[in-house]
């Protein structure tokens, strides 16, 4: 008889291999990265800060005295211009001859503009209320990176993922180029993905609403709580949200009447033209656009000259979804709907939680690079430590991740998990290509499409039947 395993032998072999494979691509990538990006601006003066985010120059300020260096960091100095008219929704004219900026934040979303304003009220002054902003905006950024290394030795490999997912990662140096408080989120969809299906029953519900009422689009991070069978912890998350949300519009100077048909105006206003360029951007190729209605035009564009029906009748396509930028983003959202409500597999926790963390960011018309900051989230629950570890729990497979069980499934569920790692990698290395030194990288808008084939392939592997994908479904709820 063989003696029995030390401990050491026990934990090892129960490793997730999913973790090393998401390093591994990670690190390949950023080698990559690197090599592409020394090119592109060394040899075809290409601007990084152009390529992954936006213009550093953007005219928001003066940044002599508001900003760093010639960056006015524009997604936060535009929310503090509204915030000093009479109504956040007044109309606010960029400079003389320029079309009026629409105001697409709801109250709730400039909750951190508020908290800036106060600090540069009591007497820092803009600069410094900036600066404080930014480094909080950072440290929620930074959230997934240092909770994959909770609780992990010291060598320094454990030690990778505040790199690779952390400071050095596409999503973080483009939200922080921006400044954009969508960033807060983050530490909110890294709660609710955690408790979604844990103990206490009221993390996940109280993290939802912190997410939505930063961007009200993440209430569809409830999708995950639906698919674990948790009906009440999803009413009661949603009526917080309109409580809360419907009590800002209330607030805030203007009129509560006044204030949610002008925001209603400007958010239809933002997703037609920014700036006044004219060109409807859910088509537009000038900026890095994830969201499922772009990749429909992008599709579209493939089979622009294509022989018979598909060059005739397909790129009539991008028409339409001008016409009806809303309307791709809604099918989807309701195509997952059904499916966790109703798919035979919808409690498979990796298709569970890859639906609800990626289908917020590509439902609405426009959906910025920056808001690649989910799959932070998604690459933190691939490498784990499991949730476990919250508990105190540390023994073997404290530290596996969400797909640590998809080894020993199907072939399918394993193709999906690659497909999925694919994605996270080009997702989170930045990658500078672009056809000329002003477009957004090329490789970067692509990654709307890649993501929407991601989902639904995802949505149809959940009405696959749980013995077919291999896989153990977490189970029923006793009704929380």
């Amino acid at each position: 008889m063989a003696p029995p395993a030390t401990p050491s032998v026990a934990a090892a072999a129960t490793t997730d291999p999913w973790r090393r494979r998401l390093l591994t691509l990670l690190i390949g990538l950023f080698a990559v990265g690197v090599v592409v990006g020394w090119a592109s601006t060394s040899y075809f003066g290409r601007n990084p800060a152009a390529v992954e985010s936006f213009a550093p120059t953007d005219g928001w300020c003066d940044p002599a005295s508001q900003g760093l260096g010639v960056h006015c960091f524009g997604d936060f100095q535009v929310p503090r211009l509204f915030l000093e008219e009479d109504s956040p929704y007044d109309a606010i004219y960029p400079a003389p001859g320029v079309a009026p900026v629409p105001n697409p934040y709801t109250p709730t979303s400039m909750a951190p503009h508020v908290f800036a304003g106060a600090v540069e009220w009591v007497g820092f002054g803009q600069r410094t209320s900036m600066v404080v902003f930014l480094v909080l905006l950072a440290a929620a950024m930074l959230a997934p990176a240092l909770w994959s290394i909770l609780g992990r030795p010291g060598r320094p490999r454990d030690w990778l993922p505040l790199l690779l997912i952390g400071v050095a990662s596409g999503p973080f140096l483009t939200m922080m180029d921006r400044g954009n408080s969508a960033g807060f989120a983050v530490p909110f969809i890294l709660l609710f993905a955690l408790y979604a299906r844990r103990r206490p029953d009221w993390v996940a519900p109280v993290a939802l609403v912190g997410a939505a009422l930063i961007r009200p689009q993440f209430i569809l991070l409830a999708l995950a709580l639906l698919a674990f069978g948790r009906i009440r912890s999803t009413l009661a998350a949603v009526g917080a949200w309109l409580a809360v949300s419907i009590a800002a519009f209330v607030v805030i100077p203007g009129g509560f009447a006044a204030n949610l048909s002008g925001w209603w105006s400007d958010l239809a206003d933002f997703q037609d033209q920014l700036d006044g360029i004219g060109v409807p951007l859910v088509a537009s190729t000038e900026f890095i656009n994830i969201s499922a209605a772009h990749a429909l035009t992008v599709i579209d564009d493939w089979f622009t000259g294509a022989p018979g029906f598909l060059g005739t009748r397909v790129p009539m396509l991008t028409d339409w979804v001008v016409a009806h930028p809303v309307v791709p983003g809604a099918v989807l959202a309701l195509a997952a709907l059904v499916t966790v409500l109703f798919a035979p597999s919808r409690r498979v926790a990796p298709l569970a939680l890859v639906i609800a963390v990626i289908v917020p960011v590509l439902t609405q018309a426009l959906s910025f690079a920056y808001y690649l900051m989910v799959v932070l989230v998604l690459s933190a629950l691939i490498l784990g430590p499991s949730a476990r570890v919250l508990d105190g729990d540390d023994g073997p497979g404290a530290r596996d991740g969400i797909f640590a069980g998809i080894e020993r499934a199907s072939m399918p569920m394993r193709a999906w998990a690659w497909v999925v790692l694919a994605a996270v990698g080009l997702s989170v290395v930045p990658i500078l290509i672009t056809s000329d030194a002003t477009t957004q990288s090329t490789l970067k808008g692509l990654l709307g499409v890649l993501w929407l084939a991601v989902v639904i392939a995802t949505l149809v592997l959940a009405w696959v039947r749980p013995r077919a994908l291999g896989l153990p479904v977490a189970p029923a709820p006793d009704d929380r």
